[in-house]
């Protein structure tokens, strides 16, 4: 029942056309900055590993967890660039 009230929520926002246009951009900004964050070493949480070596996360956040998220921040990036926007067609690169 949560997921739904979610999801029917999330609908009710994006129908706005210019809420709906600028999310991708906002998720990509989001995930870049969090990127910088990790590789810049601020709020960086090394752990060790039960086999050895170390995992290493920003904010002290489950690696798995940000790697989801990070993903979801390329796709939007990817769909940014190849998408039928003619706004992003420039910045490909």
């Amino acid at each position: 029942m949560q997921v739904l009230l979610l999801l029917w929520a999330g609908y009710n926002v994006l129908r706005d056309d210019e809420v709906f246009r600028s999310t991708p951009v906002v998720l990509a900004v989001a995930c870049v900055a969090r990127a910088v964050l990790q590789l810049s070493g601020i709020a960086t949480v090394h752990t060790a590993e039960w086999g050895g070596g170390e995992r290493v996360s920003a904010l002290g956040q489950n690696a798995n967890h940000s790697a989801v998220i990070m993903t979801a921040g390329l796709i939007a990036l990817i769909g940014l660039g190849y998408g039928g926007s003619t706004r992003w067609r420039r910045g490909r690169a």
